[in-house]
């Protein structure tokens, strides 16, 4: 079952209202909904969007009218409040404007199937009639709504209170135009989920007929589409069209690994991405922290200091993260940033010790340490300075170790990762873990050591520069201050190298 993939609303009124003897008003269930085109029966939409959204309509014609009377009933955690069969005069209260089929609406190798002529004459009479005509006689046209009302022993994770579903057996264009653009009303969001199967058009083609309906609506345009992963403004030449995508839709928000969430809407796009990053980099965060202490207490290392600890300002957005080998433990220059009212009665000897005592109020001062080091900690300032250096207009940059060990030396380090492999193994495996999970591209890895042994990790050889590891690029390299630092030429060198790659791969952000 996916994850919520939005912030809840309020449950309208007229949903509210609702009880078994209520009548279908369309204006109220059509407005605002949530628009899923060759939904067959797929509640997973349902479970991603409940509670951002509380109307739905599925629409299929490759369906049964038994098959989905049986199965609309069953919502896990809901019972079923109203069911009802609703009269296609509900539906469109006013005259339908129709619009022209051409050959380039039609799906690849479905102009095979008969002559073009033939084709585009059924389709452009199947929208000007609209959804009144039934389609090539197979079945009568069937409206089925219903309401559901959640358990009482349901956890309100599950969704909403009510939630309402309208399933029309209908062609998912001229459905569209018939129920908004005729009715004057539009969705909240349109959903796009690689329908193929007896269709005819490609719903996510640029210029294509369902664009040219929605765009076409006097109400407006939806906020939002929910498509898969063939729906993308860098695609080109993929399942054979050269542009599956909308030109309204070219914003991707984030989402929870479920469909990808394009907004029409700028303003939008900046209030939900700044919400939900967040929200998400907080999660990051938690998860991050968490593991890392029970590798602490499952290694059992003969070591004298708590593990480095995220603070809450790393953001999982960020398009570089720079690694180091290891936290250092410099007790003057953290003394320098324990000078808050949060420190008072410790020392950095005290705040690190890896007891077991009071260790959660130490490890949120800790992230809170970590938080004032980046901004104070010249070890910082110089990575800071660096990137400021690539001249690519990046805003906010975050930093991870490969090795949690707070140290002074790296020898110090090399020898207690050779001594336990188990820990250096969980230190490398939650490493990889963690450059999956946030959404940053760019990885630089500024330590010989670190990446040494992620080169070895990786089977790559240890003059790599650069490796592609599940869509990210890892860049080599050694450190830019310090006594080891890199000389003046192979930082040039470097600097240009991620340049190059970041600008090629479209992600600057003047």
């Amino acid at each position: 079952m996916p994850r919520k993939q939005l912030p809840s609303n309020p449950m309208p009124d007229w949903l509210m209202a609702i009880d078994k003897h209520s009548v279908f008003h369309g204006r109220d269930v059509i407005d605002g909904s949530v628009y899923y085109p060759g939904a067959g029966l797929d509640q997973s939409v349902i479970n991603a969007y409940s509670g951002f959204a509380h109307s739905f309509i599925y629409v299929d014609y490759d369906t049964h009218r038994d098959f989905i009377w049986a199965r609309i009933q069953r919502l896990p955690g809901y019972d079923v409040l109203l069911i009802k069969k609703v009269n296609q005069k509900d539906l469109a209260s006013n005259s339908i404007k129709s619009q022209k089929v051409y050959k380039s609406d039609f799906y690849p190798n479905f102009l095979e199937e008969e002559p073009i002529t033939k084709k585009l004459n059924r389709l452009n009479n199947r929208i000007k009639d609209g959804i009144t005509q039934a389609h090539d006689g197979m079945t009568p046209d069937f409206f089925i709504w219903v309401v559901y009302q959640r358990r009482i022993t349901t956890n309100s994770g599950c969704g909403p209170e009510r939630l309402s579903l309208l399933y029309i057996w209908g062609e998912g264009v001229n459905t569209y135009n018939t129920i908004f653009n005729s009715n004057r009303l539009r969705p909240l969001a349109i959903v796009i989920k690689g329908v193929d199967r007896g269709n005819w058009t490609l719903f996510e083609q640029r210029g294509g007929i369902f664009e040219r309906i929605v765009m076409d609506n006097e109400a407006g345009i939806p906020d939002y589409l929910f498509a898969d992963w063939r729906y993308s403004p860098q695609y080109h030449n993929e399942c054979n069209t050269d542009s599956p995508y909308w030109e309204r839709y070219t914003t991707r928000l984030p989402d929870r690994k479920f469909l990808k969430i394009w907004s029409s809407k700028i303003e939008d796009v900046i209030s939900l991405n700044k919400s939900n990053s967040k929200k998400m980099s907080r999660s990051f965060i938690h998860w991050y922290n968490e593991r890392v202490l029970a590798i602490w207490d499952e290694c059992d290392l003969d070591h004298p200091y708590l593990p480095k600890v995220l603070s809450a300002c790393f953001d999982i957005d960020a398009p570089v993260c720079y690694v180091g080998m290891n936290p250092s433990y410099v007790e003057r220059e953290i003394s320098k940033m324990m000078v808050g009212p949060e420190f008072q009665g410790f020392t950095p000897h005290t705040l690190h010790h890896n007891s077991l005592s009071d260790r959660d109020r130490r490890v949120n001062l800790l992230k809170l340490l970590e938080g004032i080091a980046i901004n104070e900690y010249p070890y910082f300032k110089t990575i800071k300075d660096f990137n400021e250096s690539l001249e690519l207009g990046f805003q906010s940059i975050s930093f991870l170790d490969l090795f949690l060990v707070r140290k002074t030396s790296q020898c110090d380090v090399q020898k207690l990762i050779k001594r336990f492999d188990k820990f250096k193994s969980l230190q490398i495996k939650l490493f990889l873990e963690s450059i999956e999970r946030i959404n940053t591209k760019f990885v630089c890895v500024l330590n010989a050591g670190a990446s040494k042994h992620l080169c070895d990790h990786l089977n790559e050889e240890q003059t790599a520069l650069t490796f592609n590891y599940k869509g990210k690029v890892l860049f080599f390299a050694g450190m830019l201050s310090g006594s080891r630092a890199m000389d003046r030429f192979s930082r040039e060198r470097l600097r240009l190298n991620m340049r190059e790659v970041i600008t090629h791969r479209g992600f600057s952000q003047r």
